[in-house]
This record gives C-alpha cells, structure tokens and sequence, in this order.
C-alpha cells in the first residue's frame, strides 16, 4: 500500500511541474528600431537594437500593444492565446 501511495504521489507531483511551463515571447524588429509593449498594465520597452523577450508567460489569453518611439506608426493590439503546444 506504501508503496502505490508513493507511486501516485510521485505522478501526481510530475504532473503539476509539468502542467505549469512557463513561456516566453520573442518580438524584434527589422531595422532594429526600438519599440514597447504595453502588457497588463505594464511598459516593457525593448533593447536598443529593437528586440524584446516577455518570458515567465502562463498558459492563457494575452493582449500586446505595440508601439514605436515618436509615434512613427499608430500602435498595433495583438491578442494571442499561450497553451502548452
């Protein structure tokens, strides 16, 4: 009985770490222009040569706004889902 209690117990626990991966998105630019992102409620600006990683992502639904320094360009709403595949 020990035994196949430890056996679900050590499944169980595998299953959890499993089934809480943490994602990340890569965004850069073309021409290496700098750019934000706003992500629930949050600025997160890119590097100087325009690139950016949003990482410790939860599976869910996400909404990106992109914009660029100086308003070059009106900024783009991107909505994404982040799952396990």
């Amino acid at each position: 009985m020990k035994r196949f209690l430890l056996t679900a117990f050590l499944f169980f626990f595998t299953y959890i770490l499993f089934a809480q991966q943490n994602h990340y998105i890569y965004l850069q630019t073309d021409n290496q222009q700098p750019f934000y992102v706003k992500l629930n409620k949050k600025i997160l600006s890119s590097s100087v040569t325009g690139y950016l990683i949003i990482a410790k992502l939860k599976d869910g639904d996400y909404t990106l706004v992109i914009g660029f320094l100086r308003d070059q360009w009106p900024e783009l709403t991107i909505t994404l889902t982040v799952n396990k595949n």
